[in-house]
């Protein structure tokens, strides 16, 4: 009963790590693909920013469109969440690089 619940939870802590490793693959992608997404992305941001503002909220990281670098957010992104999680991915599953 142990034993099994330990390979469910690791199988589900795997599906759950997929899944992350779905949502952030588009940073991975060709140049014209990964651009694309980046500015649908900032664009879903921004508007979330705006309606904060809107409401009088103070506006949450990333999501002020008066102050964005865009670059420099791209590098935090990959930097930050990207490459930590496809690195350790790639522990899991060495075919990956």
């Amino acid at each position: 009963q142990t034993e099994l619940k330990a390979v469910l939870e690791e199988s589900e802590f795997l599906l759950d790590m997929l899944i992350h490793c779905s949502d952030l693959a588009n940073a991975c992608r060709p140049r014209k693909i990964m651009t694309e997404w980046a500015k649908r992305v900032l664009t879903e941001f921004w508007r979330q920013g705006d309606l904060e503002r809107l409401h009088g909220l103070p506006v949450g990281p990333g999501r002020d469109r008066q102050t964005a670098n865009v670059p420099l957010g791209q590098q935090f992104f990959i930097k930050v969440l990207v490459n930590p999680l496809y690195s350790a991915w790639k522990e899991v599953i060495p075919e990956v690089e």
